[in-house]
């Protein structure tokens, strides 16, 4: 049986929701994947393991997130606490880019590259062990190599998840 949650989470302005998880778009969709708009990774949250699905609701001055949990188990309050916390820290949701935009506003080169770049706020990996890992793979070799040997790595030794017949 899947168990599934819906709820929002507002992010501090300015969030664009589509270029901060494009980043994704590339990867292992039973990993982590970013298409048609929607954010799917599976987390473990609280201990156990569930998949988040997020998609962008608001616009980049007043940004809010639909967060989608899925889970073979009941997903309690306290899950659904952690998980936006999660989401919150992998997003970094509730970095505040103004002081950021006010500084460089003057400054010609950096002023046209936040233009282009309005709202972007980098990705960060969930736990210490992934940030570890990711940067002891990606030290040394361009990312278009570090990349599938990530993937060759999680699905050798990470959890899986499997929801309605899909392995993640």
């Amino acid at each position: 049986m899947t168990f599934i949650e819906t709820f929002q989470v507002e992010a501090v302005a300015h969030f664009n929701f589509d270029l901060s998880a494009r980043i994704f778009s590339s990867g292992d969709k039973q990993i982590r994947s970013y298409s048609d708009g929607h954010f799917t990774q599976a987390l473990k949250i609280n201990g156990k393991l569930a998949q988040v699905k997020l998609t962008s609701l608001g616009p980049v001055e007043k940004p809010k997130i639909n967060v989608e949990f899925k889970s073979n188990s009941q997903i309690t309050l306290l899950d659904k606490q952690k998980g936006t916390e999660a989401i919150k820290f992998i997003f970094n949701l509730e970095f505040d880019l103004c002081s950021f935009y006010n500084e460089i506003k003057n400054e010609p080169l950096m002023n046209k590259l936040a233009v282009q770049l309005f709202g972007l706020k980098n990705p960060t990996t969930p736990t210490v062990f992934e940030a570890l890992l990711d940067f002891i793979v990606e030290q040394q070799i361009s990312l278009k190599v570090a990349q599938p040997m990530e993937v060759r790595l999680v699905k050798q030794f990470g959890e899986s998840l499997t929801l309605d017949g899909e392995t993640y």
